[in-house]
């Protein structure tokens, strides 16, 4: 089992001519790999006993026992002629009414045992009655053609003749009956219809529906996130006015085309409505997105009292005023000024950190959040725990993020 996007698809193709043994293609879309074409073709050259076939630029011999199967989860696949003169076709698709027997079986089966054997013994009752009478017809055909002489004097023929006649009544009588025994059948079975119609029904739905990428994902959950990605609130925001926030665009690029082709066909927008939209550079960012968008670019503080400006800019008058402990407004600029420092080394490189990392304003939040914690908590008898302190800054807040032991024992060094 292969597919024309794996590494060693040829190498798949080869072994598997050469050793004689079944191939299956999965996945294929409308064009195929030239490569195949030779193969499809049977363009085989004879060598001695054996037969040789030419993949791409390397000759492949072709053992007996070689089938080559090809599959497509496409719904209705347009090929070529020329696909569709080498290969043979075969349509595996379910329509709704084939689906639809198939589970009134299913239900009869369960419902009604012995109605549905009744109907499958008359179904191979009737099938082999079709069968006698289409050997009767060759046998007589056989007989009228080899034949010599007058057909009234030969007295084996009238016999074949009175037998295929008596045969034949006999026959026909019984496929009466099985048609009348079939209708009586089919209504008995129409009263379950209503069953399997519904439940073809949820059977293509559940086909239609976006397939869960992972197993470990709980049913009930892909189900929300199928009901989230179709966007409601979106549409409603769309239509009726309001902002809507996109985080971090670049790690979705299709939904991007998604989104300027929902926001290109929709008529009725209101005029108020707006789509703010965070990125990070891409090579592959939508250029049609970006030329209808207004455009602003954040970057990054140059130098320390810049990145300190921006920081307490962040800070609320209620986070400055939270402890009248003389301790907490110091605790907050060093903590300030350590989220400073860390972010403005990133701007060097290597020599700031041998790995980059993305320190963000979370990072500083949650430094706040335990400072303060741990001010509420903290005996004011013993005063504040430093050790406490730096180690939860260095090895948890922002050494979290720090995979490199350098980095780390330079990051404690800030702490201290």
């Amino acid at each position: 089992v292969t597919s024309l996007n794996h590494k060693y698809f040829r190498n798949h193709l080869e072994d598997s001519l050469s050793l004689g043994r079944p191939l299956l293609l999965e996945d294929v879309q409308e064009e195929l790999d030239p490569a195949l074409d030779n193969v499809l073709e049977k363009n085989f050259i004879k060598s001695g006993t054996s037969f040789k076939v030419k993949v791409g630029d390397k000759e492949t011999d072709v053992m007996a026992g070689f089938m080559f199967y090809i599959t497509t989860k496409l719904p209705n696949p347009a090929y070529t002629p020329e696909i569709s003169a080498k290969t043979s076709i075969i349509d595996f698709t379910v329509t709704i009414k084939g689906l639809e027997n198939q589970l009134l079986g299913r239900v009869i089966l369960t419902e009604k045992q012995e109605l549905e054997a009744e109907r499958v013994q008359l179904i191979e009752e009737v099938t082999a009655n079709k069968r006698k009478m289409k050997e009767l017809e060759n046998n007589l055909l056989f007989k009228l053609s080899t034949t010599k002489g007058s057909l009234v004097d030969d007295e084996s023929l009238i016999g074949v003749l009175q037998t295929t006649k008596s045969t034949a009544t006999e026959v026909s009588e019984k496929l009466h009956v099985a048609a009348e025994t079939e209708i009586k059948i089919n209504s008995a079975q129409e009263e379950y219809r209503p069953a399997a119609t519904r439940g073809s029904g949820a059977a293509l739905d559940l086909k239609a529906s976006p397939q869960k990428p992972f197993r470990w994902i709980l049913d009930m959950t892909w189900l929300n996130l199928v009901e989230l990605s179709k966007l409601s609130q979106f549409a409603e925001i769309l239509n009726q006015g309001g902002w809507v926030l996109l985080q971090n665009c670049h790690l979705g690029l299709d939904f991007m085309n998604e989104l300027l082709e929902t926001l290109l066909v929709s008529e009725n927008v209101h005029e108020s409505f707006r789509v703010w939209i965070t990125t990070e550079p891409h090579p592959k960012f939508p250029i049609t997105l970006l030329q209808t968008s207004i455009k602003y670019t954040n970057e990054p503080p140059q130098g320390v009292r810049a990145g300190l400006k921006r920081t307490f800019t962040g800070i609320s008058q209620d986070q400055i005023e939270y402890s009248n402990l003389p301790m907490w407004k110091p605790l907050l600029y060093a903590v300030a000024f350590l989220h400073t420092t860390v972010q403005e080394r990133r701007k060097f490189g290597p020599l700031g950190w041998c790995i980059p990392y993305e320190f963000n304003s979370s990072d500083f939040t949650a430094s706040v959040q335990f400072i303060q914690n741990h001010l509420d908590d903290c005996d004011k008898k013993k005063g504040v725990s430093w050790n406490t302190i730096r180690y939860m800054l260095g090895e948890v807040q922002y050494g979290g993020r720090v995979t490199d032991d350098y980095d780390k024992r330079l990051l404690n060094c800030f702490c201290k």
